[in-house]
């Protein structure tokens, strides 16, 4: 016997395919969009000179110590006001502005 797919059916698996990606691309692509020029000006308002951005994450960050509204994490190289070379950590979200996190 054949089994024939119902119209419903095929529909709600179209729409869980659709939410999927939605989430995805939420997950995973709008800290594409943030900016490194975020990180280093937070930096230099700080009193951080010579800023070097090494990294960007865009993934799991509240695993990597950012918050939940961040959306990119940044690891950062830069010297500190005693002129000594310090890594940290910026993360950034697009209606929190940015925050620096040390290693």
């Amino acid at each position: 016997m054949r089994s024939r797919m119902t119209g419903s059916s095929g529909f709600e698996a179209i729409a869980w395919l659709i939410l999927m990606i939605v989430a995805l691309a939420w997950e995973f692509g709008i800290g594409i969009l943030a900016s490194e020029e975020s990180a280093v000006k937070a930096a230099e308002v700080q009193g951080f000179s010579e800023v070097r951005v090494t990294d960007k994450a865009i993934v799991l960050l509240s695993w990597r110590g950012c918050g939940s509204g961040d959306v990119a994490r940044f690891s950062v190289s830069a010297k500190n006001a005693q002129g000594k070379d310090v890594n940290f950590y910026v993360c950034t979200g697009f209606f929190k502005g940015s925050t620096i996190r040390t290693t």
